[in-house]
């Protein structure tokens, strides 16, 4: 991880989550941090405190864990602009997963301490805070519903519309492991959906 370059720290903060005190964003930009990760690189390792609320400025995060077999599990994927990176934790706060960039990504941290300690002071703190805590949890519920229903080929579709693009930039067997199916089962989904889609091209051409 290493110090990332022409980042408008301020102006995210502005932007992006909506604070307009000029005070506060001083504070924000004086304690936050823009940082880059390589390819494969680790934000949050299993085990580790959750000490900062990470936002994604640009790039593609993927929450991963082992599952009983010793295999990986994917969790979860974060590819929006503003999202926050949140590993699952347990009640200490401690992530009981792992965060890894899929592409050269550049998040904007800010200390989870700064926030807990201004909150009585700082009323736009916590809307900040709660908006994306409460953003994030319904994203993770949204999500588990999703891939709890329906079968191999309705979970797959609804991958495509939740994650517009990431069927063609990230390893099949990342994505296989999240929707649980296995490599083969997507790569027929993935064939039957091309083959669908061709066939509408050419009868739209017609």
């Amino acid at each position: 991880m290493e110090k990332a370059r022409n980042v408008d720290i301020r102006q995210f903060y502005r932007e992006d989550l909506g604070v307009h005190s000029e005070e506060l964003l001083d504070k924000l930009e004086a304690v936050s941090q823009a940082v880059t990760l390589q390819k494969g690189e680790i934000l949050n390792k299993k085990g580790e405190r959750q000490t900062m609320l990470p936002f994604l400025i640009e790039g593609m995060m993927r929450c991963v864990t082992l599952d009983s077999e010793g295999k990986e599990k994917t969790l979860g994927f974060t590819m929006n602009r503003g999202d926050v990176v949140l590993s699952n934790m347990d009640l200490t706060g401690c992530h009981i997963s792992t965060d890894q960039a899929l592409v050269p990504s550049t998040l904007i941290l800010l200390p989870i301490d700064y926030v807990l300690q201004n909150m009585k002071d700082e009323p736009e703190v916590i809307r900040v805070y709660q908006e994306q805590i409460v953003k994030w949890g319904m994203i993770y519920q949204s999500r588990a519903v999703s891939l709890s229903q329906g079968d191999a080929t309705e979970r797959f579709e609804w991958f495509c519309k939740e994650y517009p693009g990431m069927i063609d930039m990230v390893n099949n067997r990342y994505i296989a492991s999240f929707l649980g199916i296995t490599p083969v089962t997507l790569s027929r989904l993935r064939h039957g959906v091309a083959t669908k889609v061709g066939r509408e091209k050419r009868t739209d051409e017609e």
